[in-house]
């Protein structure tokens, strides 16, 4: 199986985030409704939520700061992986090196290299009022995921300009 290009992984792989990003969206949607319609269950000051057509609970502490940190948490991954899914929607054309490409690949690298610092501080300092540096591994990934993803969209631009080279020369 091809990894770029039209019927390959790249495809797939577009499809499973896309997919993804949709399911998250409706799940941080039926959480928000659930708490406006009061649509939850309180037990000893712990929250239930139940998902319809299904026997899972979505649990937490009542308070309004675990529910503000929920929902941004899911919306952060949401918008991780729709510009996930946008990378892979350009990895499966026929031409590779392209502006898109390129420019996607650095958007990918700033939310995660800028992004995930900033929620890491707006989540754990601000909203839940940590003193100590708990789940910085988590974010400490997210840089070095957009500092790798910084190197290869470098690594397109190289490749763009010998393509348009190749292509004036033929």
């Amino acid at each position: 199986m091809k990894i770029f290009g039209p019927k390959s992984l790249s495809l797939y792989l577009f499809y499973f985030s896309r997919l993804f990003t949709i399911l998250i969206t409706l799940l941080i949607i039926f959480i928000l409704i659930s708490f406006v319609t009061e649509n939850y269950a309180l037990i000893d000051n712990r929250f239930e939520i139940k998902i319809p057509l299904m026997e899972l609970y979505i649990k937490g502490i009542y308070q309004s700061n675990i529910i503000t940190t929920i929902s941004l948490t899911l919306f952060f991954y949401i918008l991780f992986l729709f510009q996930l899914s946008k990378i892979f929607q350009t990895f499966k054309s026929e031409v590779l090196f392209t502006k898109k490409s390129i420019k996607q690949l650095k958007y990918f690298a700033l939310f995660n290299v800028i992004g995930a610092p900033l929620a890491f501080v707006l989540i754990h300092f601000i909203i839940m009022q940590h003193s100590g540096f708990r789940d910085v591994p988590t974010y400490l990934l997210h840089i070095i995921l957009g500092v790798f993803v910084l190197f290869i969209a470098i690594v397109f631009e190289k490749g763009y300009q010998v393509q348009a080279e190749n292509d004036l020369t033929i």
